[in-house]
Formats: C-alpha cells, structure tokens, sequence
C-alpha cells in the first residue's frame, strides 16, 4: 500500500497517471499470500512473508460471517485474509473444531459441524480430508497439542464427565 500512495502523490492530478498506479496495484496485489501469483500462501518467493499471527474465525451459525486476518504482534499492521471452507450444516466449518500444525501443515480436527472430521488447509482453502476420528472432539471441551518426539504426533484430549452417585439417608 506504501508503494501506492507514493506512486499517486507523484501523479500531480494526471488521469494516466493515477490509471498507471491503479495497474501497478493490482499486478503487485497478485502477488500477495493467496492470490494469483502466491496461491499457496506463505512461504512464495514474490512476497516477503513476515513472522504475523493470522486469525481464521468463524461463529457458530452459516448466517453470521466470519472474519480472517494476518496481525503483527504489536497490532500496528492489519490485512484481510480470504479463505475458503467446505460448506457448512447447521454450524460453520470450523466452529469449536481443534486446530494444530504437523509437519508444517494446518489440521483441523472435530467440531460441532462433524465432530469427528478431520481437515486440512491448502491452498488458501480448508477441505475435509475424508478421513475420520474415532471418537468426537470438540475444543470447548477438549484440547489437542503437537508433540515432537522422533517422528511429529498430535494428541487429542478430551474432558470425561464423570458422576459419582450416593445414596442419602434421612436421620
């Protein structure tokens, strides 16, 4: 966006100008994580991929919309992101689903959607990867971690409800 602005504060009001500008942009914005010229996402060798977090958020319900965004750590640079999701049931794809990175890949596992799929992300696109859990998995009542050890391992744990009757008597 710098190179932009200072590319149209050189037009001095030339219609050619500012259209040459707007040229450059979009040839430059191909080349940005999850476009044309990058379709994978980072890393591609046209963009200069900084360390940033990026959000992936989606609500409980198709009817509301999602957001998605790569932040710096000191919140000082913000963009949009756009990814794609197979399409959903009663909930979204990836509500209360667990996520972990094994082997430099995105997983995404359960959730309310199909609480024993197990997904990925590639291509700026998540996609079921058809195979399945073996048992339910939800993030509000589990966890998961990424393990290395000698090869990667991905743990799922989840929270047992456990109840102990007893027997009360009058006195």
């Amino acid at each position: 966006m710098d190179r932009q602005n200072v590319c149209l504060g050189n037009c001095n009001f030339e219609k050619n100008c500012f259209d040459a500008c707007y040229v450059q942009y979009l040839e430059d914005s191909d080349q940005c994580p999850c476009m044309a010229g990058c379709e994978i996402g980072c890393p591609c060798s046209g963009y200069d991929c900084q360390p940033y977090l990026t959000a992936i958020c989606q609500d409980a319900y198709s009817s509301y919309f999602g957001f998605s965004y790569v932040i710096s750590s000191s919140g000082h640079f913000k963009e949009n992101r756009y990814y794609t999701t197979p399409a959903s049931t009663n909930y979204q794809f990836l509500y209360a689903a667990g996520h972990s990175i094994l082997n430099g890949q995105v997983y995404i596992f359960g959730g309310y959607q199909d609480n024993k799929k197990i997904g990925k992300m590639g291509a700026c696109a998540f996609e079921d990867t058809g195979k399945r859990l073996l048992s339910p998995f939800y993030s509000d009542i589990g966890s998961l971690a990424t393990l290395k050890e000698s090869s990667e391992k991905i743990i799922l744990c989840k929270r047992i409800f456990l109840f102990k009757m007893r027997k009360f008597r009058r006195r």
